[in-house]
């Protein structure tokens, strides 16, 4: 890969205002938005990392455009099955009211009641029954309510950091009897839920997207780290720092902010990151 008009835009300006008697006007301190340029750039690459806990790190080789981070479980979503068992089918209209309890529900249990109608099949009542579940605002925010055959299922959504959460043993659905139902009181815990953990490192095998390996990045122009969500602190050794950051070189660096492995520790769940760096190989 090679490439050209490589850039960086920097500025950091503002607003003054006269504050002395009868003086009145407004004008702009420091510099604006200035794009400069490095003509001899010939490495550039970007690179992401998603840490799941607070407790998560990545670590950059920013030479060699490689990272390794806390080890890690992509997790698993917890499901849970009840069944309809209606062997004549819905044989009176009516309502029938499920009970779903779950530790993670705002109130637990809670309540559903959904009205079935005469002559419906056990499959017809479950699609019933799951669509009311899904229209329930405490069981939606929590979890995906479908159904398959006569199965009425609930799966567990990702929280608010966009992992998944331990598997939650107080999770049920009660299907009570009447109507043509047999109770069903206990569900199924389909699959059991296994919480995200470390970090998920992204484009950071140390090669461009050709699949090349880039070459050592002995000169630093641009240094920017985004946080996309979440909260980070960068460290490497020498320099600690809040993110997100942004560094540039007219004229290149080659201290240790270049050659120091880089450590980013998240300060929130959920926490992501990106990378981009801009240098040259002599």
């Amino acid at each position: 890969m090679a490439i050209s008009n490589a850039t960086s835009t920097f500025g950091s300006s503002c607003k003054t205002q006269a504050t002395s008697t009868l003086i009145s006007g407004s004008s702009t301190l420091g510099n604006r938005q200035t794009v400069v340029s490095f003509p001899t750039a010939d490495i550039g690459y970007s690179v992401r990392s998603v840490m799941s806990l607070n407790t998560n790190d990545s670590v950059f080789d920013i030479q060699a455009g490689t990272a390794t981070g806390t080890a890690n479980n992509a997790g698993v979503a917890q499901i849970e099955t009840a069944t309809v068992v209606a062997a004549s089918g819905i044989t009176s209209s009516g309502t029938c009211t499920v009970t779903v309890t779950s530790n993670a529900l705002a109130i637990s249990p809670t309540f559903v009641a959904i009205t079935l109608t005469s002559g419906q099949s056990a499959t017809q009542a479950a699609t019933a029954i799951a669509a009311g579940l899904a229209f329930n605002a405490a069981i939606s925010a929590v979890f995906i309510a479908t159904s398959a055959g006569a199965n009425v299922i609930l799966t567990r959504k990702r929280n608010s950091d966009a992992n998944y959460v331990a598997n939650d043993t107080s999770l049920n659905i009660d299907i009570p009897a009447g109507l043509g139902i047999t109770a069903a009181a206990t569900s199924t815990n389909t699959l059991s839920g296994v919480a995200t953990t470390g970090t998920f490192i992204y484009d950071a095998d140390g090669k461009d997207f050709e699949g090349v390996t880039l070459p050592t990045l002995l000169t630093l122009y641009s240094l920017e780290i985004n946080v996309i969500r979440g909260s980070a602190s960068a460290s490497n050794g020498t320099h600690t720092f809040p993110l997100p950051a942004k560094f540039w070189f007219s004229s290149g660096n080659t201290g240790v902010l270049m050659s120091n492995d880089l450590t980013i520790a998240a300060l929130s769940n959920g926490t992501e990151v990106t990378i981009t760096v801009l240098g040259k190989s002599t």
